[in-house]
């Protein structure tokens, strides 16, 4: 059941881009850290992940983006978010967490 809830992987030469998923949950963050357990290669340099327009910051949502930031760093990686929305931007401001990835306004950005 909750295979079904993992979004597909944009997989780049050098990136690996994750949707942000639907609903989150602990199980449906661990089926996302062993699909990208079995993802990863040694050319990737990155991870972004990526929100939808309706996005909405919660702390379950938190917790999952601090996993895949845990995951990045055990793995050497970087981590880097597309988000262009002022309210989130000011949370992420307010929660002080700007030193842990870099947020992008477009994947563009991001990719650069």
């Amino acid at each position: 059941m909750t295979e079904e809830l993992i979004k597909p992987f944009e997989v780049t030469e050098k990136h690996i881009v994750i949707l942000i998923p639907d609903r989150v949950d602990i199980q449906i963050t661990r089926e996302y850290i062993k699909k990208l357990e079995s993802t990863i290669s040694s050319s990737h340099r990155s991870i972004i992940i990526k929100t939808e327009n309706d996005f909405q910051l919660s702390s379950i949502y938190f917790g999952f983006i601090m996993t895949v930031h845990n995951f990045t760093k055990t793995n050497n990686l970087d981590l880097s978010m597309v988000c262009n929305k002022e309210k989130i931007l000011k949370m992420f401001d307010m929660l002080k967490i700007g030193h842990l990835f870099t947020v992008y306004p477009t994947m563009e950005d991001a990719l650069k």
